[in-house]
């Protein structure tokens, strides 16, 4: 068995955690980050048309096309980011905190690479969360999988919050099991 590696800032940096963890079962995808997918979600989504179409334009075959051609691009945007991959995966185990997360994978990663993670948070409506990250762990397994640490970056409160309100209702949940284990 391979020894484990860590990336430099966490053997520092010692085990000092901010936020809660827990281990639950999502649906979750991890991608290596190009470079070239550095480019924010606003940026894809510009369109050529300069903007919508209003009432104060005069309607005719030009500016009827350009339309359709913009909601045919938004259309696209939309279906492109629609978690359906997701949804049709079955649930792994993860360790989940809102600053990280660590789950086994297949694929090989290196220390330090960045990464994607698209995982689907059982809401109600089911969220999709996208966030990118840097491999701050791996624990190769003797199978050919490893253990993989993801320290998250440049998190939006907005999405922290999904996750800790995620959180918060496992961990209400565990604690129900606890106290009345018919339940």
């Amino acid at each position: 068995m391979e020894k484990l590696k860590t990336a430099p800032e966490e053997e520092q940096s010692g085990e000092r955690r901010e936020f809660f963890r827990i281990d639950d079962d999502l649906s979750i995808i991890l991608y290596k980050l190009e470079p070239a997918d550095d480019v924010p979600l606003s940026e894809e989504s510009s369109d050529e048309t300069g903007g919508p179409i209003t009432s104060d334009h005069p309607v005719d075959l030009d500016s009827l096309w350009k339309l359709m051609v913009h909601l045919n691009k938004k259309l696209d945007f939309i279906l492109e980011r629609m978690p359906l991959d997701l949804l049709k995966m079955e649930p792994k185990p993860v360790n989940l905190s809102p600053t990280g997360l660590r789950t086994t994978v297949s694929k090989k990663f290196e220390l330090s690479e960045r990464v994607k993670v698209r995982m689907l948070l059982p809401t109600l409506p089911a969220k999709e969360v996208v966030l990118c990250g840097r491999v701050i762990r791996i624990n190769p397994h003797q199978n050919g999988n490893c253990e993989l640490a993801v320290q998250f970056e440049d998190v939006t409160q907005d999405i922290q919050n999904e996750i800790v309100q995620h959180i918060f209702k496992q961990q209400r949940k565990s604690m129900v099991r606890q106290k009345d284990p018919e339940r």
